[in-house]
């Protein structure tokens, strides 16, 4: 699948729409910080760091290019990890 394909909602439908919210909500966190504060005077100042949008925008990318197989693939092996028991006994 090119890269095009990847980003069509009706292909890939899970990672498209998550990527994009993870880039919204993003955007939405540094409107919140630098933009809101020149019209408006918060009551309290906004504690995160820069970093944790810049991750969120390069999470919401990965998301958005990738296919959906792929994201199942990764996700049912993160949860084949967490699914065995060990006996500690």
């Amino acid at each position: 699948m090119t890269l095009s394909q990847n980003i069509n909602p009706n292909k890939n439908p899970w990672t498209t729409v998550t990527g994009t919210l993870f880039i919204i909500l993003s955007l939405v966190m540094y409107v919140v910080k630098y933009l809101v504060p020149l019209f408006v005077t918060l009551k309290q100042p906004v504690d995160y760091a820069d970093y944790i949008p810049a991750i969120m925008i390069f999470i919401g990318l990965v998301l958005l290019f990738m296919s959906d197989n792929l994201f199942e693939r990764i996700f049912s092996a993160v949860l084949n990890v967490f699914k065995k028991k060990t006996d500690t006994q």
